[in-house]
């Protein structure tokens, strides 16, 4: 079955200076999904990729390169590899924080600087076949 999940870009996930600094990656947060995104990300969406300890910053994390079609508004697509971290503690903050984030690689990052993308939908999917896109609409 294809798995599928979305959300609405925040200025933050979009790039977009606000009176902090935009963070270089995507938080995979529940956005209105069935699942407990907190666990279904590691498990179901990207599960049977080979995960492997890492870091993000001081934090111990676990981490798989994912290729992605990536598509953005009025371009043709193109094959981005992009990290995806998972770390079981990151909800234990105190703040909700979801457990699996996406970081952006420089050019998508570039892509998202240069447009102003906020409130525009990002769109996860994985197909039958285990190949996984990436849509800004």
């Amino acid at each position: 079955m294809p798995l599928h999940w979305e959300k609405e870009l925040s200025r933050s996930d979009a790039q977009v200076r606000t009176n902090g600094w935009p963070v270089p990656y995507i938080r995979l947060t529940q956005s209105g999904h069935g699942a407990d995104t907190q666990t279904w990300f590691r498990n179901t969406f990207f599960a049977g990729l080979p995960w492997v300890p890492g870091y993000f910053g001081d934090h111990v994390v676990e981490q798989t390169l994912v290729t992605f079609d990536v598509q953005m508004p009025g371009q043709l697509s193109r094959s981005r590899q992009l990290m995806v971290t998972h770390n079981e503690d990151r909800a234990e903050t105190g703040k909700s924080t979801p457990n699996t984030w996406i970081h952006w690689d420089d050019a998508t990052r570039d892509e998202l600087r240069a447009n102003n993308y906020a409130g525009h939908r990002i769109v996860l999917n994985r197909s039958n076949n285990g190949l996984f896109s990436l849509a800004i609409t």
